[in-house]
């Protein structure tokens, strides 16, 4: 998972459900329209060349109401000119003067649910006003660098799941991170209802 995969991931569902939309309204509104199929309950009816975009408009929406949560929060660090540098995937690029920074923790191991691979390094930066920023290492060599770096800096060497590092150390797991179990279950069983309603109304 990086920033650029991420902002992929969510402009694709947001054309995707925005084509569809586009096209639904076009089935509605054409000539075509008239053709209709019965959908549960009996007395709701709908064009029948409206089901197919209606269909791609309710599997992108369910992409982006999975994804935006699951990867808006996520980030990525580095160092340059020996401050931390933010980049995210929703949100502009942002710098962290070394002068704010009151002490940074690495957790070494971060097991997400959604990863059959290795876990993850997770970077959990304090800033002197209260604020906690938790995000991935761009790469190896940010962490070498903090070290060079005049900042109280503390390595977490267990392996930890988001409950138990949001639990440990407040805010170094998201909410989406921690639900990931669930949202994903949602994500595979959406379609799955999508397709049986087709197979009922046809």
């Amino acid at each position: 998972m990086s920033v650029v995969v991420g902002r992929i991931f969510v402009a694709i569902a947001a054309i995707a459900l925005l084509a569809s939309v586009g096209w639904l309204w076009l089935a509605a509104a054409g000539p075509d329209s008239r053709r209709a199929v019965t959908v549960l309950p009996a007395s709701t009816v709908l064009p029948a060349i409206t089901v197919l975009p209606a269909v791609m408009a309710l599997l992108a929406a369910v992409a982006l109401l999975v994804g935006v949560p699951l990867f808006g929060r996520f980030g990525e660090a580095a160092i340059e000119r020996d401050a931390p540098v933010i980049r995210s995937v929703l949100r502009p690029r942002r710098t962290i003067a070394l002068a704010e920074v009151a002490d940074v923790l690495v957790i070494e191991s971060l097991v997400l649910p959604a990863r059959t691979s290795k876990s993850v390094r997770r970077l959990v930066i304090r800033t002197r006003a209260g604020r906690v920023v938790a995000v991935t290492p761009r790469d190896g060599h940010v962490l070498d660098q903090l070290r060079a770096l005049p900042v109280s800096l503390t390595v977490e060497s267990e392996t930890l799941t988001p409950a138990q590092a949001a639990r440990r150390y407040p805010a170094s797991a998201s909410l989406p991170e921690r639900t990931v179990g669930a949202m994903l279950w949602v994500a595979v069983i959406a379609p799955v209802i999508v397709v049986a309603w087709i197979l009922l109304t046809h």
